[in-house]
Parts: structure tokens; C-alpha cells; sequence
């Protein structure tokens, strides 16, 4: 008889179960105590308001926004989007959105819009 459970099983039967969503963006203190947003997992609409919080949230401390991007696996129009923002909120001033160390696959898109020549970015 069919199972009407139309999940997706492993081996053994038992229903798989996807990892739980890997964003994660929080706000920490540099040597200097200056902030920096770290950006971990995949940045799509579902994540658009708690990144767009943690944004704010350092915006309000500090005029130049710093985002760790080392742990970001990957980036839609959304994020691209929060990043214009933020380069508007920061008066469009050189150096206002400073991103570290993005990895290829969000560099491509970065590039691909044109956002690289608006952002810093900063390879290390």
C-alpha cells in the first residue's frame, strides 16, 4: 500500500530530514570595538528582515557598515537589495559598505549586478 506521507526517505524508510536553515547574521565588536555584521549561510527573501535588522543595528553604532561575508554560501536579488540599501543609509560616502572576504559564489553575483563598484570590497 503507497504511504500517503509524500516525504522524501532515506535508506532505512524513515523520512529525511533537511537541515535546519543555516542563516545566521549577528553583530560583533572588532579589536577597536567598531561593529561588524557576520554573515553565515544563504541570503534570500526568507532572511531579508533579520539581516536587514542586524544592518540597522550596526548602522546605528557606527556610520560605515563592515559585513563578514567569509560564511556566506550564497546571495539573491534580495541581499543585493539590503546592500543598495545600506549604501543609500550610509550617504553613498567611499567606503560606507565595506564587505570581507565574500566567497566566489557571491562575488560573481556582486559582480554580475555591478554592486562590486559601488561596495568595497576587501579580500583579505
Amino acid at each position: 500500500m503507497p504511504d500517503d506521507d509524500a516525504s522524501p526517505r532515506g535508506g532505512s524508510g524513515r523520512p529525511l530530514r533537511l537541515p535546519p536553515d543555516s542563516f545566521r547574521a549577528e553583530v560583533v565588536d572588532d579589536e577597536f570595538g567598531r561593529p561588524i555584521v557576520v554573515v553565515t549561510g544563504e541570503v534570500d527573501m526568507a532572511v531579508r528582515d533579520e539581516l536587514w535588522d542586524r544592518i540597522e543595528e550596526s548602522l546605528r553604532r557606527d556610520a560605515r557598515l563592515v559585513l563578514d561575508m567569509r560564511a556566506t554560501s550564497f546571495m539573491d536579488s534580495t541581499g543585493l537589495g539590503a546592500l543598495a540599501m545600506a549604501h543609500q543609509a550610509t550617504g553613498q560616502m567611499n567606503e560606507g559598505v565595506v564587505l570581507r572576504s565574500p566567497q566566489p559564489a557571491v562575488l560573481h553575483v556582486l559582480q554580475v549586478s555591478g554592486l562590486d563598484q559601488v561596495v568595497t570590497i576587501d579580500s583579505d
